[in-house]
């Protein structure tokens, strides 16, 4: 088999991808993860993002398919969208929870994630859980924002935004 360009046997990257008709990548019956296909970006915001990224070599080209649909590979930050008390940090100290945000520094050719946060806990988290309840996380909701402290914002608003959801929206970065 040809390698695609960026596979890394060092961190499982896989060496080919089948595609379906409509040119997005599938898994074989095994639930083998499904790797980001070359090509140009989807237009959803999370993927320019990344796409950006991608071109900045920021991190990597390939990735592992996520429960919304897009790819993250090293160097991706993600964020879990549910409570896993089985899913802990060394020693049990902590365990993965909605809203957390993580970096993903490894990938297994399995499709499981190894990721850290930024108080520098690491966790591998499994496939199963992966293409269920991680999505990156460079774009979200006002809603999902609240609560967050971020350097720079940039939101999307529309003749739906309440005025709650506009204050929300626009106080969540530290610079102007």
């Amino acid at each position: 088999m040809r390698p695609m360009i960026g596979s890394d046997p060092e961190h499982g990257t896989s060496s080919s991808t089948k595609h379906s008709p409509s040119g997005k990548p599938t898994s074989p019956p095994d639930s083998t993860p499904s790797w980001s296909p070359p090509g140009p970006p989807t237009s959803s915001p999370p993927t320019k993002a990344r796409a950006a990224r991608v071109r900045a070599g920021t991190v990597e080209d390939l990735g592992i398919e996520l429960a919304d649909g897009t790819y993250a590979g090293v160097g991706d930050t993600v964020v879990t969208r549910r409570n896993d008390r089985r899913l802990t940090t060394p020693y049990a100290r902590h365990l993965v929870k909605n809203g957390d945000t993580w970096t993903v520094y490894r990938r297994h050719r399995d499709g499981d994630l190894p990721l850290v946060r930024d108080d520098q806990f690491e966790i591998r988290v499994p496939h199963a859980y992966v293409i269920q309840h991680v999505e990156l996380v460079y774009a979200t909701t006002a809603a999902r924002a609240q609560g967050r402290t971020v350097d720079t914002a940039h939101a999307l608003i529309d003749h739906g935004y309440t005025r709650e959801t506009l204050y929300v929206a626009l106080t969540r970065a530290r610079f102007c």
